[in-house]
């Protein structure tokens, strides 16, 4: 165990920022003095508020990677502290279909199911594949060639979430710091000084969960590698009768080298059908509403599932901007999290492209952050 003066500030109150405090603050309790710094006047107001609220199970990406890893552990986390805290869950499960227009493009799309199941077995997640008439039976307006069910897929109130963790690490005693801005770091006699637009504040650990704004508090330290690039998800809600539809998650096979997992059907907690998101590159971190995405473009991807949405009205609903570490050209590269202790004593560690599934992870990166803390 670590020296009992130990004070660690946390950056950025996002679901990452807040779990970690909570985590630490829960784990070693007065063993460490928590500090978390937001620039907003509530928690989670960037990316952890405008995403699509799933908790995933893994199987999207790399059996070996931090991003499956989070996510097959931190899903179990995240749906037991939502069920003892009271925080919104609709345990749906997820469909992977492959629709019937994607034929054109068999033995890529082939290639792309197994590779997806594949990672489903490496981490034996529970998971059944269907054929095309078994599809109606879990999803009576839904049609595809085949499809890979997976029941332990749940979606949450992220907004709530995010509150709840806040409110859970307050109450334990993490000191919170609303509306007040990081601007600069001095290093000095084993110290870190965390200057904010309010004040300077001592430390001993300094963690970056600051999400979009990562590698900009990384470079004001002077860790200048690293380069976040934002890429927005757009959300449209189904409207009138067409929103009873489809009661779960229904998701294409995804595309080698697509940003994203791509449009989806979103079965929110309050009973909304949304259809989302896509991914784009956008000039900058504050990009949200404008240049919006017809809403065809959306239609015509459920379509593909589900014919019986082609008269459909559409609603903008919202978008929300992920801090992805690669462009869409490097299809060879899919970029994993990055958890760097890029300074020691003080320690800095710098948590950069967290992004999806980062609400499903949280927890389990929270622990993460937690047994690095404690080898210090």
């Amino acid at each position: 165990m670590f020296k009992k003066s130990l004070r660690v500030v946390v950056i950025g109150a996002g679901v990452l920022g807040t779990a970690i405090a909570y985590t630490i603050k829960k784990s070693f309790k007065n063993s460490v003095e928590v500090i978390l710094i937001e620039k907003h006047t509530a928690p989670g107001q960037e990316t952890s508020k405008f995403n699509s609220g799933v908790l995933h199970s893994g199987i999207h990406s790399k059996p070996d990677t931090l991003k499956a890893k989070f996510a097959r552990s931190g899903n179990l986390m995240a749906k037991d502290y939502c069920q003892r805290n009271g925080v919104p869950i609709y345990e749906c499960g997820m469909l992977i279909v492959a629709a019937y227009r994607d034929l054109i493009y068999l033995t890529k799309k082939i290639r792309n199911f197994w590779n997806i199941y594949n990672h489903g077995r490496e981490q034996n997640i529970e998971m059944k594949i269907l054929m095309p008439w078994e599809i109606p039976r879990i999803e009576p307006e839904v049609r595809g060639a085949g499809a890979i069910f997976i029941p332990d897929v749940a979606v949450i109130d992220q907004e709530k979430f995010v509150q709840s963790l806040f409110k859970s690490g307050k109450d334990l005693g993490v000191q919170m710091f609303l509306d007040t801005q990081v601007i600069g770091f001095r290093n000095m006699a084993g110290k870190y000084y965390v200057e904010t637009n309010k004040s300077t504040i001592e430390t001993d650990v300094v963690i970056n969960a600051a999400g979009l704004y990562a590698d900009e508090i990384a470079k004001m330290a002077g860790f200048d590698q690293y380069k976040i690039y934002p890429y927005r998800g757009e959300y449209y809600e189904v409207l009138g009768p067409e929103a009873k539809l489809v009661n779960r998650l229904v998701y294409p096979v995804p595309i080698e080298g697509d940003p994203g997992k791509g449009i989806h059907f979103l079965k929110t907690t309050d009973g909304r059908l949304l259809l989302g998101p896509n991914a784009r590159l956008v000039p900058n971190k504050e990009y949200y509403t404008q240049d919006k995405t017809p809403a065809e473009v959306f239609k015509k991807a459920a379509v593909r599932f589900c014919p019986a949405l082609k008269n459909a009205e559409l609603k903008w609903a919202y978008s929300g901007i992920r801090p992805k570490l690669t462009l869409k050209d490097d299809i060879h590269h899919e970029s994993d999290f990055i958890f760097s202790l890029d300074h020691q004593n003080p320690f800095f560690l710098n948590i950069i492209g967290y992004e999806s599934p980062g609400l499903s992870g949280a927890l389990a990166a929270a622990e993460y952050v937690k047994n690095i803390l404690n080898k210090i």
